[in-house]
């Protein structure tokens, strides 16, 4: 893979990789591979080997190669990240049905997946359950400053600390610090 890639951002390689080159795919690939394989780690747990688990991530990242639109108005990283954790989420989903873990044992954090796994039981159990998530994030929300806040969204999405500090332009102890923090406040 030639040095030149590297030098371009997200939206120029993804040009070049709607244009058959694939070692700008090959470079794009290489940028995300950490991301990919951190949001996989987030789902390390749920009985689908690891590697498939970073399979389905690589599927995601292609397909989100494929629908990124430069007008867009979010970012390519943004849209990745959401692309990777959907494929992902839906292998795992699809692995938790063979094993028919009931719905209710089952949590997800926003309130797109909550709906949709709820989609079987009556409306008053969805109700409730999204009380609960709103509850949930307003006490997430006093307990955390702006900054941490923003810290744990990026952290979440798989960012790296040099990743979180680039974007909120502050140092990477700050981010550490900002996380030990995120921990002790969310025991």
């Amino acid at each position: 893979m030639s040095n030149k890639y590297h030098n371009l951002d997200d939206n120029e390689l993804i040009t070049l990789c709607k244009s058959g080159d694939n070692e700008a795919y090959s470079a794009l690939i290489a940028r995300y591979l950490f991301a990919v394989r951190s949001r996989a780690n987030v789902y390390a747990n749920s009985g689908i080997d690891f590697e498939d688990l970073v399979q389905e991530g690589f599927i995601g990242l292609i397909k989100a190669v494929d629908g990124y639109e430069n007008g867009f108005q979010t970012t390519f990283s943004t849209f990745a990240y959401m692309c990777v954790d959907r494929n992902i989420l839906s292998a795992v989903r699809k692995s938790l049905a063979k094993k028919q873990i009931p719905k209710s044992a089952l949590v997800f954090l926003d309130e797109t997946d909550n709906l949709s796994s709820f989609d079987n039981e009556n409306p008053e159990s969805i109700v409730i359950s999204n009380e609960n998530l709103k509850v949930l994030k307003d006490k997430i929300a006093k307990r955390l400053s702006k900054f941490e806040q923003s810290v744990l969204e990026y952290y979440l999405m798989g960012f790296t600390y040099k990743k979180i500090a680039d974007t909120l332009g502050c140092s990477q102890k700050a981010v550490d610090n900002a996380i030990q923090r995120l921990r002790n406040k969310l025991k």
